[in-house]
């Protein structure tokens, strides 16, 4: 006869997680940085995903430095147009030049938990919906 083992719940002084929700296109987004096996001196993915939208931004990164990342978020949204609200991480290549050029676009910044769930639940869902296609 097996043993039932009784299953501990991690974390469980966390606040409940709350769905990360916008009403329309470039409402939210949210950025991070992925590290990559290194290919032709690129390191790093960084992705920002549109919240209402299954839209995925991808840009390889030689570096993690702040410059790099404001360069490139710059490009994409002098592209596409800034949204009202960039959610990143608690990292530091989302601050200072990053937060500067924000604060010109009134871009609103939120930080999150590097390991929130729901941030990863919502690159996850993403990032299959881009592989089924």
């Amino acid at each position: 006869m097996k043993q039932q083992q009784k299953v501990r719940r991690l974390f469980q002084n966390k606040a409940p997680l709350r769905p990360i929700r916008a009403s329309k296109v470039q409402e939210k987004h949210q950025g991070d940085l992925v590290s990559m096996v290194t290919i032709d001196g690129y390191k790093y993915i960084m992705y920002v995903i549109d919240i209402f939208s299954p839209f995925l931004f991808l840009r390889l990164l030689q570096t993690k430095e702040a410059s790099e990342v404001k360069e490139h978020l710059l490009d994409i949204y002098i592209e596409h147009g800034p949204p009202e609200i960039l959610q990143s991480d608690q990292g530091p290549e989302f601050k200072g030049v990053v937060k500067t050029v924000c604060e010109r676009l009134n871009v609103r910044i939120i930080k999150s938990s590097a390991y929130s769930l729901s941030s990863r639940e919502k690159t996850s869902a993403h990032t299959e919906h881009g592989r089924k296609k």
